[in-house]
């Protein structure tokens, strides 16, 4: 585990970079294997959330309000400030706005027109239960006590699950699809996450091994019933064991090279991928604004031209803001609260 504390800041910007790449891959309509390929995205940066909450917010951790207003300032705010700019252009270039805009559903996070709000919502979501988590995990010191409850948790979720899908409730569905399903789902990754750093190597490479026999036997059941291979995008939402059984596989494995291989040692010193490990946020919320662009003037591109366009759009603006920012706080430097705010909403 030494190694995991001596490389953190590396792997975790390194694996950030990972999961932010694969998420934009994800929307240039690349072919079905490489969307396949990469649908594991956003599970792995739930996941690295919880070994960053252990290793690094639960450190700082004072007061739960105060914890919350700090990931509402990272999290909420910038999303929001970013909604605002794009429906601004959006508005400017087309002289209306989407007509199923809805302020309330915007600033909720439930919907937003050309913006996949869902994952920010997913991580403010994780934000909230975080110190709960953490409890749990610091309770759990047995790895096969870990291992009987999450297996036990799943039985239940998938129970839950097939119960409302057969006694439907019209008036709760997306309110279920989007807490209590998102809660139990994101909330089984994150809590994983935290128990990684307690996994010796050999339990990190049997917990891999476990997900992975979870993911080929049912891909082999919907073969062996006829319906061919059955792409885990088909149960994200609300996340099924199909879907989160490969998205852990491929997320512990590149953790167990990261952290125990020198597979990725050259390429996790390059201070570009750096940057866009640490600047995740905004480099997801601008790759949407390019993906408008994208649709207009590469309309007819290959994906693999749209995808370097629409992520070194998004890279360069958000170093520009990163410099900008900066340049604010080096020329108003007296006023340390309003420079720390600054630097917390458009920085991270």
């Amino acid at each position: 585990m030494a190694s995991i504390v001596k490389n953190r800041d590396l792997n975790y910007d390194f694996l950030r970079f990972v999961g932010v790449s694969c998420v934009i891959l994800a929307h240039v309509n690349a072919s079905q294997l490489i969307f396949q390929l990469r649908n594991f995205d956003v599970p792995l940066m739930v996941m690295l959330g919880g070994m960053s909450f252990v290793n690094f917010s639960s450190i700082h951790y004072r007061a739960y309000g105060e914890y919350l207003v700090g990931r509402f300032l990272r999290l909420i705010l910038p999303t929001w400030i970013f909604l605002v700019i794009f429906y601004v252009l959006y508005f400017l270039a087309s002289k209306s706005l989407p007509r199923d805009l809805n302020v309330v559903r915007l600033l909720l996070l439930v919907e937003a027109p050309g913006v996949g709000v869902w994952v920010v919502r997913v991580f403010f979501l994780m934000a909230i239960i975080a110190p709960c988590l953490h409890w749990v995990n610091k309770g759990i010191n047995r790895y096969s006590v870990f291992l009987l409850s999450m297996v036990g948790m799943w039985c239940v979720y998938e129970v839950i699950f097939y119960i409302f899908k057969l006694f439907p409730l019209p008036f709760l569905g997306k309110a279920l699809d989007m807490l209590f399903f998102q809660y139990l789902a994101y909330g089984w990754i994150f809590l994983l996450g935290m128990q990684v750093l307690k996994m010796p190597r050999r339990k990190l490479l049997l917990t891999f091994t476990i997900c992975l026999a979870i993911f080929l036997a049912i891909a082999l059941y919907f073969v062996a019933v006829g319906d061919g291979f059955t792409a885990t995008q088909n149960f994200k939402n609300p996340p099924r064991l199909y879907y989160v059984s490969y998205a852990c596989s491929v997320s512990l494995l590149l953790i167990y090279l990261c952290w125990y291989t020198s597979v990725f040692e050259a390429i996790k010193k390059n201070a570009v991928l750096g940057f866009i490990g640490g600047f995740t946020l905004w480099i997801y919320l601008w790759h949407w604004f390019f993906l408008k662009v994208a649709e207009i003037i590469l309309a007819r591109s290959n994906y693999i031209v749209r995808y370097l366009f629409v992520y070194a759009g998004a890279v360069l603006i958000s170093y520009a803001q990163m410099k900008l920012v900066h340049w604010v706080g080096v020329r108003f430097a007296r006023d340390d609260k309003k420079i720390a705010l600054l630097r917390t909403v458009f920085l991270g």
